[in-house]
């Protein structure tokens, strides 16, 4: 449960970093960088977007993750994945349009 002052809720101002990961991840694809690069986007994702309810949730208690908690995880790293490769191919179909 998240203590009195503190939301799980995002705000927009806190999605600057999302948007930051998805702008690197274009660029990264208009300038060719390896496919690898949609692995560190990907982490990068899932870091800004965990990194709070993981603290909250250590803070909570002490157990281990239920398995919704691991399944919402694993569905986050999933589209997160997915957001990094669409951000990643439109910046490579870009180039590929200007190149001719």
């Amino acid at each position: 449960m998240p203590s009195a002052g503190h939301s799980m809720e995002r705000r927009p101002r806190d999605l600057t970093t999302r948007y930051i990961v998805l702008a690197l991840l274009l660029v990264g694809g208009f300038v060719g960088a390896g496919g690898w690069f949609v692995l560190f986007g990907t982490l990068g994702l899932t870091i800004d977007g965990w990194w709070p309810r993981i603290w909250l949730l250590r803070q909570a208690s002490g157990e281990a993750p239920s398995t919704k908690v691991i399944t919402y995880f694993v569905t986050g790293v999933v589209t997160d994945l997915a957001f990094a490769t669409v951000s990643y191919l439109c910046g490579w179909f870009v180039a590929a349009l200007l190149e001719g």
